[in-house]
């Protein structure tokens, strides 16, 4: 029994449709960056992120595009397990950097 797939040739949700190559230097950028200052603390977000985004990379290595094969038809959109990931990194990291920035500004 053959799946449903979409080729993406975007990032994450079809994201920077064809400009990917800026964007994968961009992402190595980051990933060297976290890790020459070293993961802090729980450090999910970025573990998330890192993992998605390897993930699609080697789509891109490997097919030249993203292979997207989960439908969430409420959102009209195909995704992959490395766009959720990216996602819910992204959204830890940002959910973390508020909840930082309220602490000092309590201070």
């Amino acid at each position: 029994m053959s799946g449903e797939f979409v080729w993406n040739e975007g990032v994450a949700f079809g994201v920077f449709l064809g400009d990917w190559h800026r964007l994968m230097v961009v992402m190595v950028l980051v990933v060297l960056g976290w890790w020459w200052n070293g993961l802090k603390g729980n450090a999910w977000g970025e573990r998330l992120l890192i993992v998605g985004g390897v993930g699609n990379l080697i789509d891109r290595l490997v097919y030249g595009q993203v292979v997207d094969w989960l439908r969430l038809p409420a959102l009209n959109l195909w995704v992959n397990l490395a766009d959720l990931y990216i996602t819910l990194g992204l959204g830890i990291i940002l959910m973390e950097s508020f909840s930082k920035h309220n602490k000092e500004c309590q201070k």
